[in-house]
């Protein structure tokens, strides 16, 4: 018995110099590739010799090449949300190919009943009908990106000089302050109490103190003067509900006054009294110095 071997079938794919992925380049008459006549499968030169053919088709080729376009659409979305990015890339390119191939069909008819000038005339725009076709399916699928990560991930926003677990208090118009925020709790009584002091600032009072954080260049005349108003009010309602100081608090006070009037006389007539003592032995020197 003899055991025979078979090779895995597989594809080989030659290319030339200077070649790079997702770039084409345009075959000249003779049937080779020149030079400076390649054209980006992302950024496209020749849309407007492709648009140019889709314009000048009939109203029932206009119906047919979009029922092509839309299929095929269906297709790389299809193998995209299945395969993944790179198959989906790979299918926009063989539904470009293949979706050039009917509408040209649509157009000039089978390939193989076409004169030599439809055939030049094929020849002209396949490669620039090809190329519009994929960046179509490539938009597409951009656009199917889109949409899958408002689903699939979850994007923060933040702000200049944010930091970690800290949240700063909005005001009544909706924004953020720039003043100091407050150290997020973690228990739930915390919680409730912060919440609950939250409810008892009322909205003039967190909104001076966002005034009171900008800089008076950034003010209007009449944010002044309500910051103004605003503070003049507070010192007055702390004034008239200050509560009396009792007696003891009184004469504490008091006692600490004279004591450290005491203290202070002390201290200078000590520093004084060392400066007299050594104007002497100053008066001495400069006298030998004469």
């Amino acid at each position: 018995m003899t055991l025979v071997i078979q090779p895995a079938p597989f594809l080989m794919h030659y290319g030339i110099l200077g070649m790079r992925w997702g770039v084409r380049r345009k075959v000249g008459p003779n049937g080779l590739v020149g030079k400076g006549n390649s054209t980006s499968g992302r950024k496209l030169t020749g849309d407007a010799n492709a648009k140019r053919f889709l314009d000048s088709a009939s109203d029932e080729e206009k119906k047919k090449f979009s029922s092509i376009i839309n299929d095929s659409k269906k297709i790389v979305l299809t193998v995209f949300r299945e395969e993944g990015g790179e198959h989906g890339d790979m299918e926009a390119d063989n539904q470009a190919f293949q979706s050039r191939v009917k509408m040209l069909e649509v157009k000039f008819g089978p390939s193989d009943k076409r004169d030599a000038a439809t055939k030049q005339a094929v020849s002209e725009v396949e490669l620039d009908l090809d190329d519009y076709l994929y960046k179509a399916y490539a938009k597409a699928i951009d656009e199917e990106k889109k949409r899958s990560v408002k689903h699939t991930e979850l994007i923060h926003y933040g702000i200049m000089g944010m930091r970690w677990g800290v949240r700063r208090k909005r005001g009544p118009n909706g924004l953020v302050g720039s003043g100091k925020g407050s150290t997020a709790k973690t228990t739930t009584m915390n919680k409730s109490s912060d919440s609950s002091s939250e409810q008892q600032k009322s909205d003039d009072y967190i909104t001076a103190r966002i005034l009171r954080s900008k800089p008076a260049s950034e003010l209007s005349n009449k944010e002044i003067r309500a910051l103004t108003e605003r503070f003049e009010l507070e010192k007055k309602y702390n004034d008239l509900t200050k509560k009396p100081k009792s007696v003891v608090q009184k004469e504490m006070e008091k006692i600490i006054v004279d004591v450290g009037k005491q203290q202070l006389k002390n201290y200078l007539n000590r520093q004084l009294g060392a400066k007299i003592d050594s104007l002497p032995l100053l008066f001495e020197k400069e006298q030998k110095k004469d």
